[in-house]
């Protein structure tokens, strides 16, 4: 109920604003102005709290771990999902759990099926693709930090005059970079998962497993030439992945560079995306980039008496277009951006068939971007056979949940 009040209100408030649902080319919106961005003097020192890009498929997180800039590489379709043997139980069952919480009145055996279950598997849930850092001490000083929503493009900025800016192409999949300035050379480090070792420090979260708990053993990082770094990796059954890194420094004081990140054996193996913005230059792959977010937000715009509402409804729908695109996964409960600290995301990062799944795709209809919020509905038909399946066996009943 807390949220619904909180829907109505946020309604009321774009009422007594205007909205803009741009349907034609002679219709102007507004674009995200520098004040609806995220914006800060200093690098965030949490994967949570993160700067977050992304393209729907390819998801970043850019912050600082122990001095370096660390940009954690994440894949929408790369899940661990291996079978769940209590599913297979006869008391997995609806009829069971009422048996248990109105006949008995005993809640233990409903605990020890789902929650126990829960807290010893550490699968099925979603897993991490890598990460890139770059060492950073000897840069000094971060004086800027900033998100760009009109561009999706985030620059960093150091008190001596270095800049780095990041970008995932609007369509592709991988990731961009350029340092200038640079008072010395600077390569990046490619590090895989914590596959194997243990994590000293947890959050806690609930169902969260250290990554060695999933079994996997470490891939193997190659150096193919110099300038280029390739990450094979075998998650459970027939699923891999493979990110590829290469990088160059075409002027003194200049580092540009880029990846790619690639799965087999998921449904959205297919449609891994091009890796075009690796053979063309930083300039070019940014322009093709900018193209489609100016596309994206000429459909829609807000204008708010109150601002911090104006800027939250653009940051959400900054997420929106970088969480949800067309032949990519739908939005799961961290979207696109999996924890970076070397456990499974809490509740194993799954698809919450409740307000947690819808609530991401609300703005989208009435914001115009039909194409995006689609990406729900066409995974619900997707999955329609799993779901028919799901309700014979639990429920025992024909029908679909």
């Amino acid at each position: 109920m807390r949220v619904d009040v909180k829907y109505i209100l946020f309604a009321v408030t774009l009422s007594m604003g205007l909205f803009t649902s741009c349907t034609s080319s002679e219709e102007e919106c507004k674009l995200p102005q520098s004040c609806h961005g995220l914006n800060m003097t200093e690098l965030p020192q949490r994967w949570d709290e993160a700067i977050p890009l992304g393209n729907g498929l390819t998801g970043g997180l850019l912050w600082q771990k122990d001095g370096k800039l660390r940009l954690a590489i994440d894949r929408a379709d790369l899940w661990d999902l291996r079978p769940v043997e209590a599913f297979k139980s006869p008391d997995h069952t609806y009829r069971f759990i009422c048996d248990q919480v109105i006949r008995k009145k005993d809640m233990r055996p409903v605990y020890a099926l789902i929650d126990d279950r829960t807290a010893n598997d550490p699968a099925p849930t979603k897993i991490p693709a890598g990460a890139l850092e770059f060492d950073i001490h000897k840069l000094g000083k971060v004086k800027e930090v900033a998100l760009d929503l009109a561009t999706a493009v985030c620059t960093i900025l150091w008190e001596n005059g270095v800049q780095a800016r990041f970008f995932i192409p609007a369509e592709g999949n991988g990731g961009c970079f350029r340092f200038v300035n640079l008072p010395d050379t600077l390569s990046p480090e490619l590090l895989a998962p914590l596959y194997q070792g243990r994590v000293t420090e947890s959050d806690h979260q609930p169902g969260v497993n250290d990554l060695s708990a999933l079994g996997y053993q470490s891939g193997t990082i190659t150096s193919p030439a110099p300038g280029r770094l390739l990450y094979r990796q075998q998650a459970w059954g027939d699923v891999s992945y493979e990110i590829g890194l290469q990088w160059e420094q075409p002027h003194t004081g200049v580092l540009e560079g880029g990846y790619y990140v690639t799965s087999k054996g998921t449904w959205y193996s297919g449609d891994t995306g091009r890796a075009d913005h690796l053979n063309i230059s930083f300039d070019e792959a940014l322009a093709s980039h900018q193209n489609w977010w100016e596309q994206y937000w000429k459909q829609s715009s807000v204008s708010l008496p109150d601002t911090l509402l104006e800027r939250q409804w653009y940051l959400e729908m900054y997420k929106f277009a970088a969480a949800s695109r067309k032949n990519a996964p739908p939005i799961c409960l961290q979207a696109i951006w999996t924890a970076d600290n070397g456990e499974t995301p809490p509740w194993r990062g799954d698809f919450h068939s409740d307000l947690n799944t819808q609530l991401s795709y609300w703005a989208g209809y009435t914001a115009n971007h039909l194409e995006e919020s689609a990406v729900f509905t066409d995974w619900l038909w997707k999955i329609k056979e799993n779901s028919e399946q799901f309700t014979r066996q639990f429920f025992q009943v024909e029908g679909l949940n």
